[in-house]
C-alpha cells in the first residue's frame, strides 16, 4: 500500500493518508460532464474564483477538474505539491467536511489566501 504524507493546516506534524491502488475504473465522459456542471454550479453559488476536483498522487495533487470561471487561476493537469496549505489537503487528512467562511479572515488560512 502507498501513502502520502499530508499537512492538516490546524496540525504541527503531517499525516500519512493511504493512495488507492492503480487499478481504479476509468471515469466515464458523462461522469465528468456531471462533475464538471457541479465545479460550475459551486463556483457561482458561492461566488468563488474557483472550485475544483484534484487528484491525490503520492507527492502532489493534480487538477482533474476545474470550474470555468473567468478568474480560475488553476489549469486542469496542473500539479500542486503537498504541504503547500491546499484545503482540499485538510480535507483529506481529516477526512472532514471543511467550512472556510471568509480564509481572509480566519488566523489558520489567513496567510494561505
Amino acid at each position: 500500500m502507498e501513502y502520502s504524507s499530508v499537512k492538516i493546516c490546524s496540525e504541527e506534524q503531517p499525516v500519512l493518508v493511504k493512495i488507492t491502488s492503480g487499478d481504479k475504473p476509468n471515469i466515464s465522459n458523462v461522469t465528468i460532464k456531471k462533475w464538471q456542471d457541479i465545479v460550475d454550479i459551486i463556483s457561482l453559488t458561492i461566488n468563488v474564483p474557483s472550485a475544483l476536483i484534484m487528484r491525490l498522487k503520492a507527492n502532489y495533487f493534480s487538477v482533474f477538474l476545474r470550474s470555468n470561471s473567468t478568474f480560475n487561476p488553476y489549469k486542469i493537469g496542473e500539479n500542486v505539491k503537498l504541504h503547500s496549505g491546499l484545503y482540499c489537503e485538510t480535507v483529506v487528512g481529516t477526512k472532514n467536511c471543511l467550512l472556510v467562511p471568509n480564509a481572509l479572515k480566519d488566523p489558520l488560512w489567513q496567510e494561505k489566501s
